[in-house]
């Protein structure tokens, strides 16, 4: 927790610390960071800050006590390389790079430090860790897209590209970036080129763009109200039709209950148990195809009750000679 503070330049509000100590009671988690904060006061008297803002106190950590620390342990660096192999497997090439560049700057400031055996202890760490490949094809997204992409929303510039449809028609494209959907496909959604401010997003798939490139040209603001993620919420994986945009609710069987409890299907999910020993799951999202793709795995053990558009889609298709569950 001292280093958490020591790291947040605005401070931690008592919100944000009770979020650090994990789970439980609001009451509980109270008397646990009064007796944090009070642990602290002890070890750093003259580091610990306290501030007010209207109602809201914030606490932060200024001491040089904790300079002795290790800039880093050679586990960090190890778990960099493991997020960097689970970035490359989710088809996020970009973000595996940057991962391991971090990681590799990070095993330099170590090493000027002087810290024993950093090398070998790393070289152990990562020979006793390995990820799984994600199971399935995936598209190839060229690193130029990605790349392009990502400078077009961090300047808040409009990006240009050439993009296929599924029928194979090629057109340029102009929008304003709000963001990219990370999945088996990875959606670029934008605003399109003096659509009005108030338009939908639209998803791009991004491994249909070519000749990618930065326009220097700022984007407009979205509406105000718009949120990111709310809009990613809306779908069940990453590809979003409004028009099936609903109440979506799976029963899966006594069988499959215990493992499908165990899933996290949605954000906004809610589950319950029946009587019977099978699990109920409800949310709201679109993206009907996906849901099919995944609900296949499940064979006969899951029953889709709404909407009747993705029942009919899966009914015919499930299946009683799958030997194992997801």
């Amino acid at each position: 927790m001292a280093l958490r503070l020591a790291a947040s330049r605005s401070g931690l509000s008592a919100s944000d610390i009770e979020a650090e100590l994990g789970h439980g009671p609001k009451g509980a988690l109270e008397k646990k960071r009064q007796r944090m904060m009070n642990a602290l006061r002890g070890l750093f008297p003259s580091g610990l800050e306290e501030q007010m803002e209207g109602a809201r106190r914030f606490w932060s950590l200024r001491t040089k006590e904790l300079d002795h620390l290790p800039i880093v342990q050679p586990n960090d660096l190890a778990m960099l390389e493991r997020a960097a192999t689970a970035l490359l497997n989710t088809n996020d090439a970009e973000g595996a790079s940057r991962m391991r560049a971090l990681r590799d700057r990070l095993a330099s400031a170590l090493s000027r430090r002087g810290e024993r055996n950093y090398e070998a202890d790393l070289e152990a760490m990562l020979q006793s860790q390995a990820l799984a490949a994600r199971p399935g094809p995936r598209p190839m997204i060229e690193p130029d897209v990605s790349e392009a992409v990502g400078q077009a929303i961090m300047e808040l510039k409009k990006l240009a590209f050439v993009y296929e449809s599924s029928r194979g028609e090629k057109r340029e494209r102009t929008v304003e970036p709000v963001g990219v959907l990370l999945g088996g496909r990875h959606y670029l959604v934008a605003r399109v080129e003096n659509a009005p401010i108030s338009s939908e997003p639209i998803r791009w798939r991004m491994d249909r763009m070519t000749d990618v490139h930065v326009v220097d040209e700022g984007i407009r603001a979205m509406p105000e109200g718009f949120s990111f993620r709310e809009t990613a919420r809306k779908a069940f994986g990453v590809y979003h039709n409004e028009a099936e945009f609903g109440e979506v609710i799976w029963r899966f069987s006594p069988k499959a209950a215990r493992a499908a409890a165990a899933y996290h299907f949605h954000p906004d999910q809610k589950l319950e148990q029946s009587s019977d020993g099978s699990l109920i799951v409800r949310f709201r999202a679109a993206g009907h195809l996906e849901m099919a793709w995944h609900l296949y795995q499940w064979g006969e053990q899951v029953e889709v009750l709404a909407p009747r558009g993705l029942a009919d889609l899966v009914n015919n298709h499930r299946r009683a000679d799958f030997t194992a569950i997801p």
